[in-house]
């Protein structure tokens, strides 16, 4: 019975994926900060397992529990991450940490941790939980971006290390997904701190919630993952959502001036450029 290792494994995307695999008769290891409230089902093939990945230790002991417990680890899933939107400006020291050690340090962290046992048995999948916003930019999210730019960048390079090990990597690129974790974001309201950002957050925000009321399911993003980790192709990329793909084909073809001005009039910004003598 094949083995996958899942991060943030309590809720979005993560539980989906987690349900889905134990559907399709894999033992899944779901790994999360509180696992005693996890609204996850009582399976005999689905343990339960305390994560941070923010904490060196708690990776190495979680590694090395589900390594115990299940003879080995055939899939990692690093889904674990946080989301944060807000002009740059107003980000403090505790937000860059927040963003970047959990979504680049951590995934790097709990990837670094299961290559060993990779190594050994000479094969291994690592399917990175990316997103839209690991390929395109849009205003008030330069943190988030940034993180998951440099998840693409970091995978790609990679991939080259690990192919002659006999280990797979993978990328899946959600778009926007129905999950809690823009809870904060529809809690918080329309207001920052650096008045000058006031009225461009505000039109920001209002297009990001309509987005979000539209957005898929996790369960769309659950299928691309499972479709992923079973793919033993050198494919590195798969997006997950009709608004991902969307999005990639007009970043692809539009020029600079072209894009920036689609975005800019999406959102609401304002000092729209004129879109006159576009190459």
């Amino acid at each position: 019975m094949k083995v996958v290792l899942i991060t943030g494994a309590s809720s979005g995307i993560g539980r989906a994926t987690a349900l889905h695999f134990l559907k399709q008769g894999w033992m899944v290891a779901a790994a999360m900060r509180r696992p005693d409230v996890a609204d996850l089902p009582c399976e005999e093939r689905l343990r339960r397992y305390a994560l941070d990945v923010t904490e060196p230790v708690s990776v190495c002991e979680c590694v090395a529990a589900v390594e115990r417990d299940c003879g080995g680890i055939d899939v990692l899933v690093n889904n674990a991450g946080v989301y944060l939107t807000k002009p740059l400006e107003d980000g403090t020291d505790a937000d860059y940490a927040a963003v970047f050690g959990t979504n680049v340090q951590g995934t790097l962290r709990v990837t670094r941790a299961v290559l060993p046992g990779f190594r050994c048995r000479r094969a291994g999948m690592i399917v990175n939980v990316s997103s839209v916003a690991g390929r395109v930019s849009f205003p008030f999210q330069s943190l988030y971006h940034g993180s998951k730019w440099a998840i693409e960048g970091w995978s790609e390079g990679l991939a080259h290390e690990l192919r002659p090990q006999g280990i797979r990597m993978k990328l899946v690129e959600p778009g926007m997904v129905r999950t809690p974790l823009y809870d904060r974001t529809r809690s918080q309201g329309e207001a920052v701190e650096t008045e000058a950002y006031r009225e461009d957050f505000a039109s920001w925000r209002r297009y990001l919630l309509r987005c979000w009321e539209q957005g898929a399911s996790p369960e769309a993003s659950a299928r691309a993952i499972f479709r992923a980790a079973n793919d033993d192709s050198n494919r590195l990329r798969y997006t997950a959502g009709a608004d991902t793909r969307q999005a990639f084909i007009l970043r692809a073809v539009l020029s600079q001036r072209a894009w920036d001005w689609l975005v800019r009039r999406l959102t609401g910004l304002r000092g729209q450029p004129e879109l006159v003598g576009t190459p």
